[in-house]
């Protein structure tokens, strides 16, 4: 009997521990979304940007597989791939560094993409046959603008390398250069010209699809602005640390330009997309000496600035778009074999959209 008690004690004392250590296990080991792939590396070359239109996925492929050209689309709900269009050159529609793809219109569909090699805006519209087509060309002038959008039909907005005040510029629907507007955190270095503090914020922008708010992000900082569609500033969200970029700035042919630090420097937010409520951003604050372009943190905001969320994936991306419809989140693996996966966005955003 009293072997079978301290048998008993003992099971009750090694059960005890177990609970708990388990309890301490899972507090430890945060839940990943999982995801699987939705487009394989066997098609894909080198995917740099991703872009979500009406019913369909565009991918910028810098190095494609197949043919030349570098715009691919997917029909979005099956993710089979359609055409491709969009090559290398200098004739209508056609680029020599494609980049910076954004939404023209939700309801009707199209987006943009800039040539940075000659600061041309390319407008791609639906042609009535179920594809893209390339409709025109804006010439940006002044301010050396890498993020261009469309807020509406007469006006464009676009943060800059070359400004020298403000948080972005605004064109006119001819590319003429209007004004600049927008705020810029406090934390310029004294030897520091405007332009060169204005590459140290190097960022994202998007517009939510009811075009009333702007949402600007910083690649080297944990910060986002919040701007409404006159281009006031209404809400800046700092994170706990890395507030500011940090960067030095140094000659170069007698022209000052800034240099990232690498030493001290983080990476901010790598990606951002919005709904009409909230923000999906995809976060890094690793070293930018140590760590590639990619994470799994996604942070959700509302549009008030006010955290709602952190979670993770189970494997670290570079950009993310967002599938309102079939409630998706599209992401982009750059760095083992390129690859497009899917995850569920209920899990990620707790609210319609």
């Amino acid at each position: 009997m009293k072997s079978s008690r301290k048998i008993s004690v003992i099971l009750c004392f090694l059960s005890i521990i177990m609970a708990y250590g388990c309890g301490n296990h899972n507090k430890k080991e945060e839940e990943k979304i999982p995801g699987h792939v939705a487009i394989n590396s066997d098609s894909l070359g080198f995917v740099r940007e991703m872009l979500i239109s009406k019913n369909f996925l565009v991918l910028l492929d810098k190095k494609p597989l197949n043919d030349d050209n570098q715009l691919w689309v997917y029909d979005l709900k099956s993710l089979r791939f359609l055409y491709s269009f969009g090559r290398i050159g200098r004739g209508p529609g056609e680029f020599q560094q494609g980049m910076s793809l954004n939404k023209i219109n939700d309801e009707v569909g199209g987006f943009t993409l800039l040539d940075l090699s000659s600061y041309k805006l390319l407008l791609y519209e639906p042609n009535g046959k179920g594809k893209f087509a390339y409709s025109k060309a804006i010439q940006l002038l002044q301010g050396h603008p890498y993020m261009p959008i469309m807020v509406n039909d007469k006006t464009i907005f676009s943060l800059g390398l070359d400004l020298f005040s403000g948080r972005f510029a605004v064109y006119d629907k001819t590319g003429k250069m209007t004004n600049s507007l927008g705020d810029l955190p406090p934390a310029k270095k004294e030897n520091a010209p405007m332009p060169a503090y204005e590459q140290a914020c190097k960022g994202l922008i998007r517009m939510t699809p009811d075009k009333k708010k702007l949402v600007v992000s910083y690649q080297f900082a944990n910060v986002i602005d919040i701007y409404n569609e006159k281009g006031e500033l209404l809400k800046r969200i700092l994170g706990d640390k890395n507030k500011s970029p940090k960067y030095n700035v140094t000659m170069r042919n007698g022209y000052p330009v800034m240099m990232i630090d690498e030493e001290n420097a983080s990476w901010g937010y790598l990606d951002i997309q919005v709904t009409n409520n909230n923000i999906v951003a995809l976060f890094s604050g690793k070293p930018v000496a140590n760590a590639n372009f990619q994470s799994n943190e996604i942070f959700v905001y509302d549009l008030h600035g006010q955290l709602e969320k952190k979670c993770k994936l189970d494997r670290d991306v570079s950009q993310i778009a967002l599938d309102t419809n079939d409630n998706k989140l599209l992401a982009i693996d750059l760095f083992s074999k390129p690859k497009v996966y899917s995850f569920d966005l209920s899990k990620i955003l707790n609210r319609p959209f």
